[in-house]
């Protein structure tokens, strides 16, 4: 299995570590985009930044990233298996809005304690979750004839 632990830009020690952790026990070949993060894993290989990340999703059979909205929706709409933990050590924390939508949308697993990763790692069956719809735009017919009217 080939996994990819992604952070974004940002950083989140804690996933990289907890990953580089519990991944070692797993027959799987591992790649880790740590961002900003001062953690670098010893077990697996990593980068900081991967130019074109979004266009190799395709390469891994799961994801495992932060809730950042980029990564997440690029998943969906790819329909690409992936696990999702906010990172709730940002100040701000908007990354648990997406959770709770990603959640309560039966869109992916959502790992809120990163105690549990090593549980849906190898206990949830990821077929399970619902696939993304993008929601139909509905306002061009009013936008046009906006335009049209001036």
């Amino acid at each position: 299995m080939n996994i990819l632990v992604t952070v974004g830009s940002g950083c989140f020690d804690s996933l990289i570590m907890e990953c580089d952790k519990i991944l070692i026990n797993y027959n799987c070949n591992v790649l880790f985009q740590i961002g900003d993060g001062k953690y670098k894993p010893i077990n697996f290989q990593y980068n900081e930044y991967i130019d074109n990340l979004s266009q190799q999703y395709e390469n891994f059979d799961l994801v495992i990233t932060h809730c950042g909205a980029g990564t997440v929706y690029k998943c969906l709409d790819l329909g690409i298996r992936f696990i999702s933990v906010p990172n709730i050590e940002r100040k701000d924390r908007h990354q648990l809005e997406l959770a709770k939508f990603l959640f309560l949308n039966n869109l992916s697993p959502v790992c809120f304690n990163l105690d549990e990763l090593s549980k849906f790692i190898c206990k949830y069956p990821l077929s399970l979750y619902a696939k993304y719809k993008e929601p139909r735009f509905f306002g061009q017919n009013m936008i046009s004839s906006f335009i049209n009217k001036y």
